[in-house]
């Protein structure tokens, strides 16, 4: 895989039915029909796929940016085999956004997620997003962390500023890869 989205995420495109192309550049287009037969691509840079976070920033921005009638009129007319009526148009495009593009979104947001109680899961959250595995100063850090912090709030916060540096580094080195 040349980006740094995770195996996980792309799985989790998979099971929203849409198809993914993953390039050897880090680029990647995620394709899905909707019901009036539109083949619709959205296509990310590599920049936009270095890591999960950053990937699903991109995936927010284009659909908080998509707009049904925006994307209906550009169709409108062409007689390419789309539906001829605006209407069904509009109703369709209104489908790609809010039955496509942002249960995708909600989906790719939960799998991001992990749960800030379970140290297991937070270094398998670092070792998939940030190519830190092995890393005994992180194992270290989350030792400490469970150890001494009992609060939830405060233990997040602590993790979040100790490992901010790794993650800064990780983008870094993929961004100069």
């Amino acid at each position: 895989m040349a980006n740094g989205i995770t195996q996980r995420l792309i799985e989790t495109m998979e099971e929203n039915e849409w198809t993914v192309t993953q390039y050897i550049d880090g680029s990647i287009d995620l394709e899905k029909y909707s019901p009036a037969g539109e083949d619709f691509i959205v296509s990310f840079c590599d920049y936009d796929t270095v890591d999960n976070a950053t990937f699903i920033d991109a995936l927010s921005n284009y659909v908080d940016g998509f707009d049904p009638e925006e994307h209906a009129a550009g169709w409108y007319g062409k007689n390419n085999g789309e539906p001829s009526s605006l209407r069904d148009l509009l109703d369709d495009a209104e489908y790609i956004k809010n039955d496509m593009l942002m249960p995708l979104l909600k989906a790719l947001e939960e799998t991001a997620e992990f749960n800030p109680d379970d140290q297991n899961e937070i270094q398998m959250y670092y070792e998939e997003n940030y190519c830190i595995s092995g890393n005994s100063m992180i194992s270290r850090v989350l030792d400490y962390a469970f150890e001494h912090i009992q609060d939830r709030e405060e233990r997040f916060e602590f993790l979040d500023y100790m490992l901010e540096d790794f993650r800064l580094n990780a983008r870094e080195e993929k961004q100069e890869a």
